[in-house]
């Protein structure tokens, strides 16, 4: 830009606040600076479009014909330009606008999706793009403000919030445990049928539990059904067909309505990290701090 041009830019604010308080003294106290800083603005603008603007006598400020005209024209920018301040300003304290996360298959199928429209009816200005995978996704890469990861952190660049841990819990029906027996160690469990869930990896998810010595073992178990579909398996061991080693808030309705058992549960493997990981400074954004705050108090709900 041209210093004539960023003169011009700079001269216009000023000019218009005089118009519309019609007066120098009260435009620059709407601008928090002094009158003659108002005027030497008014008059640089003069210059810079060769014309003569406002006639300006001791008590009054009107325009002239060329004033009109110019006032005119720049109006709708000023009025624009201040609509797009507000804009800002809201967005800086309100939630609003599309935030796209990143939820694990399970927990954000079974716990949070049917969270999410409480978030919307509380914010009206904000819209959510919600993708579910198990796949760890690249934040800055695919453009996502925020994901929920459950276990370990890889990326130390990010920022974290720290939720509840996911405990894992091994269930069958009562129908199942009344044909097959109950299991009371893990070893039991090589004689029965223990539904697996296949990895974004491509392998079975072992099943492992806390053993003497309070170490993590896996325990080597049989299975004539495995998927990658969670809730699959977890239609399955509701139907009685067998046992499922899962994280807790994919079972704990099914466990408090009697559907559900849990085995094994002085032996569960210690629970996983569960955290909502973001950018550096999307903490600062309203919309985070809502997502952030929502699964904070849906999760906490769960322990």
């Amino acid at each position: 830009m041209s210093k004539s041009n960023a003169d011009l830019f700079a001269s216009v604010m000023p000019f218009v606040a005089t118009v519309e308080q019609h007066s120098l003294t009260r435009a620059a106290q709407m601008l928090g600076v002094t009158p003659s800083a108002v005027s030497r603005a008014i008059a640089r603008l003069e210059s810079d479009l060769g014309a003569h603007l406002l006639n300006r006598t001791a008590r009054t400020v009107t325009l002239t014909d060329e004033g009109t005209l110019f006032y005119r024209e720049c109006q709708n920018a000023v009025v624009g330009m201040r609509r797009a301040r507000d804009a800002i300003s809201h967005s800086q304290t309100s939630p609003s606008g599309l935030m796209r996360i990143s939820l694990p298959l399970a927990l954000g199928e079974s716990v949070v999706m049917p969270a999410l429209p409480r978030l919307l009816v509380a914010h009206a200005g904000l819209s959510i793009e919600a993708i579910l995978t198990d796949r760890y996704v690249d934040l800055a890469a695919e453009n996502f403000d925020a994901v929920l990861r459950i276990g370990e952190q890889r990326n130390s660049n990010l920022r974290v919030h720290r939720l509840p841990p996911v405990r894992w819990s091994t269930v069958a029906s009562p129908a199942y445990l009344s044909r097959q027996g109950v299991p009371h160690r893990p070893e039991d469990l090589r004689q029965h049928n223990c539904l697996q869930f296949i990895l974004p990896t491509g392998v079975p998810q072992p099943w492992q539990f806390k053993v003497r010595g309070g170490k993590v073992a896996r325990i080597a178990t049989h299975a004539n059904l495995a998927s990658d579909n969670p809730r699959g398996l977890l239609h399955a061991t509701l139907a009685g067909y067998g046992m499922l080693q899962t994280h807790g808030y994919q079972v704990a309705t099914a466990v408090v309505e009697g559907r559900l058992v849990e085995v094994l549960k002085e032996f569960a493997a210690p629970p996983l990290p569960l955290a909502i990981l973001f950018l550096p400074g999307r903490e600062r954004s309203p919309k985070t701090r809502a997502f952030i705050a929502a699964i904070t108090e849906l999760l906490s709900a769960l322990q």
